[in-house]
């Protein structure tokens, strides 16, 4: 896999840099990515329910000097869903936004 990213602030360094100072001192570079899965079942033709499963990665893609990089931990995944969920509802075409709000606890049931 090959990771291409750049800076926002133009410094020429990749990602986002971390300033260390202390005991170690240097530079690290980080990107984060995150993504969100909406998983869900047709219970009728007008609705859909279902789960969000979520993931935040923040990989360490360089360092000054090269050593800190491989001081950084490693992330493990969990793959359980989130207690987040979704519900879908198909509504007439003139439906508006305030409408749909009036509605919320028929269309919804909450």
């Amino acid at each position: 896999m090959t990771l291409a990213c750049s800076t926002w602030i133009r410094t020429g360094k990749p990602a986002v840099t971390v300033k260390l100072t202390g005991i170690v001192q240097g530079e690290v570079y980080n990107v984060q990515r995150q993504w969100v899965e909406a998983v869900g079942v047709a219970v009728s033709t007008s609705r859909i329910e279902g789960a969000l499963a979520f993931d935040v990665e923040q990989p360490t893609l360089a360092s000054d000097p090269p050593l800190i990089k491989d001081m950084t931990g490693k992330q493990r995944v969990n793959p359980t869903a989130c207690a987040s969920g979704f519900v879908m509802v198909k509504v007439d075409a003139t439906s508006t936004c305030d409408t749909v709000k009036a509605q919320a606890t028929t269309l919804f049931g909450k």
